[in-house]
């Protein structure tokens, strides 16, 4: 398995993302009952730093596909978001490459 750590930023259409995945994300995340989330204003995304492997990988390919729609202008909803979002990390999984924090 090839394994890409997320950074501590991203650019996503030319604009930097701060990527948040600490113990108080945790705690915000939690609060919210989420995994992930992306913000378009603050152009943050964080990422749940609890939990497992597959799925770190899986809501961090959620959570920047987010941030692709919204910066290129495409209107996926929450739900396409994740169908597309699952179809890629199966992909990923399958060529032997997962995200990591």
């Amino acid at each position: 398995m090839i394994e890409v750590q997320i950074p501590a930023s991203i650019k996503v259409g030319g604009f930097d993302y701060n990527i948040k995945i600490d113990v108080k994300t945790d705690e915000e995340l939690k609060g919210h009952g989420w995994r992930g989330s992306q913000c378009e204003y603050s152009r943050d995304i964080e990422i749940m730093s609890t939990l497992r492997p597959q799925e770190f990988s899986s809501i961090a390919i959620h959570e920047l596909l987010h941030a692709v729609s919204l910066v290129y202008g495409v209107d996926l909803c929450e739900h396409d978001n994740g169908v597309l979002a699952n179809g890629l990390h199966q992909v990923m999984e399958q060529l032997g490459v997962r995200f990591v924090k």
